[in-house]
């Protein structure tokens, strides 16, 4: 067992450097991974063994993510022996949000990566909308006992099924004003005459109870649908994983 992410890689990447068929394993999760150095290094060590992994890698192939059976491809694309067995019957289909579900659940995925994706303003981005333990925006709930308030299956759903189950203050409005403007967020404060929505960037907007022409509650969540798709199968188990350690301020 690794005690952590970051020793998991760091071992893995050790045994990509003697390239041996017994670490075949090893390597396929690598292949799996987000970190590019250490795709090519594993890509290298199946490159060395390929003739003797073909047989292990067949059996695997249905426990296999797709961006893994797609790197596989390539290693073994000028292989006449591989091009003629299941590894290239095998097309790698388009993820389903039950595929991520899937994996996140028999995976206990990487928290500590978990929060880099977290945190990654070039990615999901969860933290421009999430706070944990004072940090981040102001948009939707606040995550620092999330391990504490729901399950690995709730949490996964929930960035996967944003509209399932959406939390109790955080509907989204909408608004269409008498000059046919439409405006939508959650509603942050209410006067006889005023209403403020934050829209999904956290930018507050006042609006007269005037102008308004049409009120109405959506029941689809401000949050989009759809993150897992800039995810791997991997990345989004450790997004899980994170949210399900976030029990509180340290």
């Amino acid at each position: 067992m690794y005690r952590d992410g970051e020793t998991k890689w760091e071992a893995i990447a050790a045994l990509a450097r003697m390239p041996d068929v017994q670490a075949l394993d090893a390597y396929l999760d690598g292949l799996g991974g987000k970190n590019p150095t250490l795709r090519a290094a594993c890509r290298k060590a199946i490159g060395t063994i390929r003739d003797k992994a073909l047989p292990a890698i067949e059996l695997k192939l249905n426990g296999l993510v797709p961006e893994t059976v797609a790197e596989l491809q390539k290693i073994y694309a000028d292989n006449p022996e591989a091009r003629k067995s299941r590894l290239f019957e095998t097309t790698a289909r388009e993820l389903e949000p039950a595929d991520y579900l899937d994996f996140a659940l028999e995976h206990d995925g990487d928290a500590v990566r978990g929060r880099t994706i977290f945190s990654d303003l070039s990615g999901v981005a969860c933290i421009k909308c999430h706070r944990v333990a004072g940090e981040g925006g102001d948009v939707g709930p606040d995550l620092t006992m999330a391990g504490t308030q729901f399950g690995r299956t709730e949490l996964a759903e929930s960035i996967l099924y944003p509209s399932k189950a959406i939390r109790e203050g955080y509907q989204r409005v909408e608004v269409e004003t008498r000059n046919e403007e439409t405006f939508e967020g959650l509603v942050k404060a209410e006067s006889n005459d005023w209403l403020t929505l934050r829209d999904a960037n956290g930018r507050d907007r006042r609006i007269s109870k005037a102008d308004v022409k049409e009120r109405r509650n959506s029941q689809v969540s401000l949050m989009p649908e759809g993150l897992e798709a800039g995810m791997t199968q991997q990345d989004f188990a450790a997004l899980v994983a994170y949210l399900v350690s976030l029990k509180g301020r340290p």
